[in-house]
């Protein structure tokens, strides 16, 4: 069965890269299924995550759009998903996570939906991963190690590597 992501994201990099991401953790898994996904649907992190602000319904409303179209290209069996991926920041993710995700459902009950939240800055995770990139788009091979990765932005690190 085919698998369709609908990703809702905070910045650009993550429209760029989240495709990118998820397809290489869908390999580690050794899934069979394709995975496809539709352009990310970007968002304002303070906006999505205010109780009081409409945001996050019309983003994922944008997002179940952008699915039913993909969903209705593929001629395989399918199934569709929307996903929230926003970094913590100062808020704390255990708590944010859930309730996120149970306005995410109050707001669109017949579409499945999950919510990741980053403890760290999303640049960080792909920090973590680069080894797996090495020799790729100019990127030393092999790369030199990071030191403090949970304490310092990955921003910084990666620039330097590129």
């Amino acid at each position: 069965m085919t698998l369709v992501v609908a990703p809702i994201v905070e910045g650009h990099a993550e429209v760029e890269c989240i495709p990118t991401l998820l397809s290489r953790v869908w390999q580690f898994l050794r899934a069979t299924e394709p995975i496809h996904f539709v352009v990310p649907t970007l968002g304002k992190r303070d906006k999505l995550i205010h109780p009081k602000f409409p945001d996050l319904a019309n983003k994922i409303a944008e997002a179940c759009k952008k699915l039913s179209q993909r969903l209705m290209q593929i001629k395989s069996p399918t199934l569709g998903m929307v996903l929230i991926l926003l970094d913590a920041e100062k808020d704390c993710s255990k708590e944010l996570g859930p309730r996120l995700l149970e306005a995410a459902r109050k707001a669109r009950s017949d579409t499945d939906i999950a919510c990741v939240i980053a403890e760290k800055m999303f640049e960080n995770w792909i920090v973590a991963g680069a080894s797996t990139l090495a020799g790729i788009n100019g990127l030393p091979d092999p790369l030199p190690p990071r030191d403090q990765f949970e304490e310092r932005s990955g921003v910084a690190w990666l620039e330097k590597q590129l």
